[in-house]
């Protein structure tokens, strides 16, 4: 399985006036800065946790159908199936109708069962699933777990932005960060 975010998130994770009270900068002089480092943080949460921050539609892309029919989505957390699309021996792309899939969002992780019949035959040329993908649309949605986790992270990259090349930057992560962000992380082998 391959995937790609095909529609970007129309509001950060957390707010720069929150960042800049956070860390007591009363300037605009810093803001560029500051919103290069709300987007690097928020990519590294979303990439280390698994998780789209703000809504987003995320495309998976699929060969054949897994065995069982059932489809497991490494991204969270799972708003709505957008869409389903196979296509046939030609190339062309058909949308399956809800009727023939079913998202379970109660499992970890979730998953869409492919229904009533859908067989490789109809789909051999693989198929795509869009799906809907965050936990709301600004920023007052993302828990507080998450945003004390990006502040851990942007006041620590701010502070220690000077001190190293920025080729090697993000230099390190901080500690709390870890802390704040354990029970989001799936463990992998």
């Amino acid at each position: 399985m391959t995937s790609a975010c095909i529609s970007k998130p129309v509001a950060p994770a957390i707010e720069l006036d929150d960042i800049k009270r956070y860390l007591r900068i009363d300037s605009d002089h810093e803001d560029n800065t500051l919103q290069d480092l709300i987007r690097a943080a928020t990519e590294f949460v979303e990439r280390d946790c698994g998780l789209a921050l703000i809504s987003q539609v995320w495309r998976f892309y699929f060969d054949e159908i897994p065995e069982g029919c059932a489809v497991e989505l490494n991204r969270r957390p799972i708003i709505d199936m957008v869409e389903l699309n196979r296509f046939d021996s030609a190339g062309n792309r058909h949308t399956v109708g809800a009727e023939n899939w079913f998202l379970n969002r109660l499992t970890e992780p979730a998953r869409v069962r492919l229904l009533n019949g859908i067989s490789a035959f109809d789909m051999s040329n693989g198929f795509e699933l869009d799906i809907e993908i965050g936990f709301g649309s600004t920023s007052a949605d993302v828990p507080d777990t998450i945003k004390q986790a990006l502040r851990a992270l942007i006041s620590h990259w701010y502070e220690f932005r000077h001190a190293f090349d920025a080729s090697d930057q993000p230099v390190s992560v901080p500690p709390v960060y870890h802390q704040l962000t354990a029970h989001l992380r799936r463990a992998r082998l």
